[in-house]
């Protein structure tokens, strides 16, 4: 009997010890960034707050806006870089990323201005080569289910098919699919870097607060559909160590691109908000120093 009992003793012990071990060896910092057109630049200020705090992110998950985003923190890119991309290439403007096609059945515009400016800035094509790890959510249009990505090869064309935004966008056909915004079945992708990294923080760019006022109807509009992507998003946001929702976006909308400093301003506060509420973010796994102003 007791050296059943021993037997058993060290068997939990080793098994704790390994768990433990594997934990420890676990990137500290994921974040997952969701959709939302325009209003996904204040993804660019949720970066900015972090890299002033010293915090650095391993493992970046995104939808749409936030995998556009997203693929270019893990190529490298800082917060600062990425405005300068913003003015460099002017994507404040809508005429530079919309090519429209009136007659063209998949999609009001094409995406080729959109791929022309990331041949420019990511002189990569497979995820492998990124420097963070990088995954994304599309929508297959074919099957209707959501599918993610996270290796491999044909990475721009896949962050093109995670941002089509349906009837907008012309839709994606990579292997014989048809693909679309992530952001449609999957505006929170957190499944591929769940379990992967210690901490992980949601953005969400399309958070709802709570109203009681009249509403004219565009707004209208607007509210039912912020509130199917909160029944949908609602077990992901679960999941999550912290949720950044960035309510004061619902006065804007995705398209617009021209109020892009104002939004990075948002994103900004947001997080540096969030940080000083919550500290231990700043000291629990910090590794990079502080930027001082």
């Amino acid at each position: 009997m007791r050296r059943v009992l021993f037997i058993i003793f060290f068997t939990v012990l080793y098994f704790s010890t390994f768990s433990q071990e594997r934990s420890d060896d676990l990137p500290p910092y994921g974040l997952v960034l969701s959709g939302g057109g325009a209003l996904g630049f204040a993804h660019i200020g949720v970066l900015m707050a972090l890299e002033e705090a010293g915090i650095e992110v391993d493992m970046v998950s995104g939808a749409s806006m936030g995998a556009l985003i997203g693929v270019l923190y893990a190529y490298g890119y800082s917060s600062q870089e990425m405005i300068t991309i913003i003015k460099k290439e002017k994507l404040h403007r809508i005429s530079k990323i919309f090519n429209v096609r009136l007659f063209n059945k998949r999609g009001i515009s094409s995406q080729k201005k959109i791929k022309n400016i990331l041949d420019r800035v990511l002189p990569v094509d497979d995820f492998e080569s990124l420097a963070h790890f990088f995954s994304l959510s599309m929508t297959n249009f074919t099957t209707l289910e959501t599918e993610y990505a996270f290796s491999g090869d044909r990475l721009k064309e896949k962050v093109l098919a995670s941002a089509a935004i349906p009837s907008v966008y012309e839709l994606v056909v990579i292997d014989g699919q048809i693909y679309a915004d992530g952001g449609n079945m999957n505006n929170l992708p957190i499944e591929p870097i769940k379990g992967k990294c210690k901490t992980i923080l949601i953005i969400d760019v399309c958070a709802a607060s709570q109203k009681t006022e009249p509403y004219g109807k565009i707004k209208i509009g607007n509210r039912a559909g912020l509130a199917m992507m909160k029944q949908m998003n609602s077990g992901r946001i679960a999941q999550a160590d912290h949720y950044i929702g960035l309510e004061t976006l619902e006065q804007y909308n995705m398209f617009d691109f021209k109020k892009y400093k104002t939004i990075i301003q948002i994103g900004y506060e947001g997080m540096k908000q969030y940080l000083e509420a919550h500290p231990e973010l700043e000291a629990k796994y910090q590794r990079l120093p502080a930027v001082v102003n």
